[in-house]
């Protein structure tokens, strides 16, 4: 990715061609996400869009927007909601209402409200989703969108209604090493926050076994966060946590480790964030900061 992004400045300092630096731009871009480089990417957002803004050749609706989308991912990362949920709505002002693209920047506005802890404003959103025309029951999208308002659920206290849409089967049930292990681990804190303990013991159970038969495909932390539940469910799901415990989450809780929790993916509720919410015991645990 460097070796293109140099040749392609080559061939800018050669040609001058707005169309080569747009293009570098992006590959850019993408080097600077890949390494949580998220002001540098949007400092190359804007170069973006001034390139676009000065070039009409190079300008359409969908690319700024797709830019601004962009802008509202890094400001995700970095912690920044109130710019990103903007950010997201700038976005879909460059797209055609009830679109693809639309869609797609609207579920980025879920993110910021979700990861911002707007849950009323994320669980608005997401009904929203539901709803749309090009939205196929039973697609995967649309399935994954029903786990997301589970998740939105959870956080506004409403574990049964959550507990309902988790114990339903999905098209991203299929997907075992990612989706499945986002419904299980819901579903898992469902069943704990609903003080039904005989379930989330054949849970976690059930949980060992769908990771022990796709072990190959399991991310080390997915692993870890088995540890950390089946260690909670060896204290009786009591709010004093065995040392062991402890020091699950705290190896959860570092951010700079294949163990550390990403934005965009499966575990859209940080797990070791709830237990950690569940004890009484929290000294020696790092506070957790969302990258």
């Amino acid at each position: 990715l460097r070796e293109g992004i140099e040749e392609m400045e080559e061939y800018v300092k050669v040609t001058g061609s707005a169309s080569i630096r747009y293009t570098q731009k992006f590959f850019q871009l993408d080097e600077l996400l890949r390494n949580n480089k998220h002001d540098s990417g949007i400092d190359i957002c804007l170069d973006i869009l001034n390139i676009l803004k000065k070039h009409k050749h190079l300008y359409r609706k969908e690319r700024v927007g797709f830019v601004y989308d962009n802008i509202s991912l890094c400001h995700v990362y970095k912690n920044n909601v109130k710019d990103s949920i903007l950010s997201a709505q700038k976005a879909q002002e460059y797209y055609s209402p009830g679109s693809f693209n639309f869609m797609i920047s609207k579920e980025q506005e879920f993110f910021a409200c979700f990861y911002g802890s707007s849950y009323n404003k994320a669980h608005l959103i997401i009904t929203e989703l539901l709803k749309y025309p090009i939205m196929n029951m039973g697609e995967f999208r649309h399935d994954k969108y029903l786990f997301f308002e589970a998740a939105t659920l959870f956080s506004l206290g409403d574990f049964r209604k959550a507990m309902i849409i988790s114990n339903q089967t999905l098209e991203i049930n299929k997907d075992k090493s990612r989706w499945d292990l986002g419904i299980r681990y819901l579903r898992l804190m469902c069943m704990v926050e609903l003080m039904d303990y005989d379930q989330a013991y054949s849970a976690i159970e059930a949980l060992r076994k769908t990771m022990s038969r796709n072990n190959k495909q399991m991310a080390y932390r997915d692993e870890m966060v088995y540890r950390a539940f089946n260690e909670f469910a060896s204290t009786g799901f009591s709010a004093n946590p065995t040392n062991r415990l402890l020091e699950l989450i705290q190896d959860l809780s570092g951010t700079e480790s294949l163990n550390a929790w990403n934005y965009y993916t499966h575990e859209v509720i940080p797990v070791h964030k709830w237990i950690e919410s569940k004890i009484t015991t929290k000294k020696n645990v790092p506070s957790y900061v969302i990258r």
